[in-house]
């Protein structure tokens, strides 16, 4: 906290602006704002654990060009974290599969980590500090992360188990958007297509309407031969997928160049 009170007003500014959208959605929440007897089980823990986090962006996003992200490397919180094996699926496989159809789509799942709600158990174990405007002479409050969240070891594959959980037992209901959360999508990114139109339309209905019955929800879908959605798109032409640049009225896929940074990575968080 105190490293980011002593950031420009563009990044605290940032900041302030996804922590607020993150709160309203109630993803966080300050601890005075949680019901007593959650309150007083965190009071009275013997053991506490408060994250450190900093602000990171993410050149190229449209929708969260900043966000902030918990450091569990600092407190060594992620050492006593099971990993798991790696699950996701091969983003070549992806890629090849996405391709060999003439009606293609590809979304985006909003905010899929802070989806996933912590048992209220583990709120004492996932505090930090924050303050209003960043401003160094004011006071700092204790906040809760309600949810998973990004930096910690185990959250991406927590997060995919869940979304896996959700599409086999709702298969029954939605067979096509099954297919594509088990065999066409890489952490928060989809993929799907299909030689017939009407299919097609079929499978795209089913993942919007699939995602909500587990709090999840798309942040933007975009599909072959329309223009991107801005939330998607900086040029209103193109957008990304597993790394390459796609402009979908023209369905062509590009390598994606960008500007080339040579600073080491330590030397871009410590401007960010």
């Amino acid at each position: 906290l105190r490293s980011q009170r002593n950031k420009s007003d563009a990044v605290k500014q940032s900041v302030k602006i996804f922590h607020q959208e993150v709160y309203e959605k109630g993803y966080v929440a300050p601890l005075n704002e949680l019901p007593e007897h959650y309150r007083e089980e965190i009071v009275q823990s013997p053991f506490k654990h408060y994250f450190c986090w900093r602000s990171v962006f993410k050149a190229g996003s449209v929708s969260t060009p900043s966000r902030l992200v918990v450091d569990p490397t600092v407190s060594s919180f992620n050492d006593i974290f099971a990993k798991g094996t790696n699950c996701l699926t091969s983003l070549f496989a992806i890629t090849l599969s996405w391709r060999s159809h003439p009606y293609i789509f590809t979304s985006d799942i909003s905010k899929m980590f802070n989806s996933v709600k912590l048992d209220p158990s583990m709120y004492k174990y996932s505090l930090y500090l924050f303050s209003e405007n960043l401003q160094p002479d004011e006071p700092v409050e204790v906040w809760v992360n309600l949810t998973l969240m990004y930096g910690l070891v185990c959250a991406a594959n927590q997060s995919t188990h869940a979304l896996r959980e959700l599409a086999s037992k709702m298969k029954h209901k939605f067979p096509l958007a099954h297919d594509v959360i088990m065999k066409t999508t890489y952490m928060d990114d989809s993929s799907g297509g299909s030689n017939d139109r009407e299919i097609f339309d079929r499978m795209v209905k089913e993942m919007i309407d699939l995602l909500p019955h587990a709090g999840f929800k798309l942040k933007v879908m975009t599909l072959s031969r329309e223009a991107p959605s801005e939330k998607a798109s900086e040029d209103g032409i193109s957008t990304t997928f597993a790394g390459y640049k796609w402009p979908p009225e023209s369905d062509v896929l590009m390598l994606n160049t960008g500007e080339t940074n040579f600073k080491s990575k330590a030397k871009r968080y410590q401007e960010a």
